[in-house]
């Protein structure tokens, strides 16, 4: 650096080198500690468990160098008097609350958005022209459709619910079923809330249930009937939760915290050593598959222990080991 900032100062005026020298990609860390602002909810033992993996994972891969300040903070106590004390460099957001008390603020410190439903993310930065980067809690569709897959080679039609309001069955959505060899068969679940009619049509018209993670299609009371009416009509269910693998799913797919903490401090770490701030929008990295051996065993699922259920998932999703 010493030598470049030589030939700046004998080639160029003092002005027009100043400004060529600014303009280069600098670490956060070039002229002092990194502040690290992170919001969560303080009522939620799971926002602080995520805010907690997150900061170990940062500092433990800066020993030896210079480490950031990170500093954890409640989101109701967020204003424009604490964001001008603390002076953040970079803010991530724990959780839905934190993020819509963050974007009040209009700060335009760079931003990440972590766990949080991808549908949330994009109704509270509807209209932004430059969203801030986002880490999402649910699992991508396409990693239940390759566990799907994995589950029963032989199915060919794959169930899905939604709400009225929702539209049409997304392209990308029956794009994907088609990938993994399904047919897609979406119900729309009608305006008056009786979901007993299109979970009784989503279980015939099916061979395996997919759940999303779906706040207005699977309310509890809908869950609990599709879970059981899908059982009783022999219907394996893929979930997105360990909740919902005790309910009755055959397996699920999820991401726990400290693997969603591992990935947020991955991408701020990439920030930390190059400059260029996180951007765009991320389903966890990290997850895990799970099996409900004696469901299984009841709807006449393939003998097969988790191992080789998440191998054959990766095979059908071109994932490495």
């Amino acid at each position: 650096m010493r030598a470049v900032h030589r030939i700046c100062a004998r080639q160029l005026p003092f002005a027009l080198w100043l400004l060529v020298c600014l303009a280069s990609p600098a670490s956060p860390n070039a002229f002092g500690p990194a502040t690290v602002l992170v919001l969560y909810d303080d009522l939620k033992a799971t926002h602080r468990s995520i805010f907690e993996h997150f900061r170990a994972a940062i500092l433990h891969h800066r020993e030896g160098g210079m480490p950031p300040r990170i500093t954890g903070m409640a989101s109701g106590k967020l204003d424009i008097a604490s964001l001008d004390s603390i002076r953040p460099d970079l803010i991530v957001t724990i959780g839905v609350s934190a993020a819509a008390r963050l974007r009040q603020q209009a700060s335009a410190v760079p931003q990440l958005n972590v766990f949080l439903p991808r549908a949330a993310y994009e109704q509270l930065h509807n209209g932004d022209s430059r969203p801030p980067a986002a880490l999402f809690l649910d699992q991508p569709i396409e990693r239940q459709m390759a566990l799907a897959r994995a589950l029963r080679p032989d199915a060919r039609r794959v169930g899905m619910l939604r709400t009225e309001d929702a539209g049409n069955a997304p392209t990308e959505i029956e794009q994907l079923a088609h990938r993994f060899g399904f047919d897609l068969v979406i119900v729309t679940i009608e305006a008056d809330g009786n979901a007993a009619r299109a979970i009784k049509q989503v279980v015939a018209s099916s061979d395996l249930i997919i759940v999303r993670f779906d706040r207005e299609a699977y309310k509890p009371a809908t869950t609990k009937w599709l879970l059981y009416l899908a059982f009783q009509q022999r219907r394996p269910i893929v979930g997105f939760s360990s909740a919902l693998l005790d309910a009755g799913a055959v397996a699920v797919t999820f991401s726990t915290p400290e693997q969603i903490a591992a990935h947020a401090a991955e991408l701020v770490r990439v920030w930390l050593d190059t400059g260029m701030a996180p951007s765009g929008s991320h389903y966890p990295r990290y997850y895990h598959v799970r099996l409900n051996g004696p469901v299984a065993d009841v709807l006449d699922v393939a003998p097969m222990d988790e191992a080789e259920l998440a191998a054959r998932m990766r095979d059908a999703l071109a994932e490495p080991e």
